[in-house]
């Protein structure tokens, strides 16, 4: 009897592992953070990171929170960007709707920028993902108009789906920054999130994608891909990061999550957009 219980129990735990490596993979495609050869790209020198973000105030507070600065949120609301590796529309967009809205001194603004025309019309592909970069560039040369332009659908290939008058309602950014590759640098970064929520890389394991609250170390599982999420804030007395993710508000603390300073590359290929008019559309073929 005790014979057949244990090989009861161990096809039992099997079956149990099966199910999770299937989960598991069911939840890589809403990865997607694409990095390129680091020789191809440049990022700020240290005058100018010191010269930007050495001043800022953000180094003297223990914590900070852009969903509460003096009960005040600038954070627009988690999305979910689901079977689809469209991370890079989700964070470059998350970050540029906070920043508007403190540019404009208006945390009441009703934004909600279009990820489906990033996504599609930056090279996006759901199975591999894309870079933040290329989701910048194409705000930047482009623009992104409102969500109900092109509503998002987890698919790649819709840009012609764009609405007739996208450019009319177009956002921009003047430029934008890549603040380093992977010599994350915590002080600066602190600065960097006083002043603008900052999008960023970070590697996912397996028990990330499992993650419901606390704060996030590295327990267990394989790495299963990069993704681009938000940095929005920090602790000093715990050391840790607040970030917004594009999972969903069933994913995590309400879609947002806090981890360890230092896990899994998290602030790494940190990115800023740089607000303003920027330049006017041209039509797309």
């Amino acid at each position: 009897i005790m014979v057949k219980l244990l090989k009861l129990i161990a096809s039992i735990v099997a079956a149990l592992m099966i199910v999770h490596s299937v989960a598991l993979a069911e939840m890589d495609v809403q990865l997607g953070g694409v990095l390129p050869p680091a020789d191809q790209v440049s990022v700020m020198s240290s005058e100018e990171l010191h010269g930007r973000f050495g001043q800022s105030h953000g180094s003297d507070l223990e914590e900070f929170d852009w969903r509460d600065v003096d009960g005040v949120n600038w954070i627009t609301p988690i999305r979910n960007q689901g079977n689809c590796g469209a991370c890079a529309a989700f964070a470059s967009i998350g970050s540029l709707e906070a920043l508007i809205r403190i540019s404009n001194n208006d945390a009441t603004m009703d934004l909600d920028l279009s990820e489906q025309s990033i996504f599609s019309c930056a090279g996006g592909d759901c199975p591999t993902g894309l870079y933040m970069g290329a989701a910048f560039d194409y705000i930047q040369s482009q623009g992104v108009p409102g969500e109900t332009c092109l509503p998002y659908t987890a698919v790649d290939d819709n840009c012609s789906e764009l609405c007739t008058d996208w450019q009319a309602q177009a956002e921009f950014i003047e430029s934008w920054d890549l603040l380093w590759q992977y010599n994350c640098d915590d002080e600066i970064l602190k600065n960097a999130v006083a002043q603008q929520p900052v999008a960023c890389y970070i590697e996912v394991y397996g028990d990330f994608m499992s993650y419901n609250g606390g704060i996030y170390e590295y327990k267990s599982g394989n790495m299963r891909g990069g993704h681009f999420v938000v940095i929005i804030g920090w602790n000093d007395a715990e050391d840790y990061w607040i970030g917004k993710n594009s999972w969903g508000t069933g994913w995590g603390e309400d879609g947002f999550f806090r981890i360890k300073r230092g896990e899994t590359n998290i602030g790494t290929w940190a990115m800023v957009p740089n607000y303003g008019t920027g330049a006017t559309p041209t039509p797309r073929p």
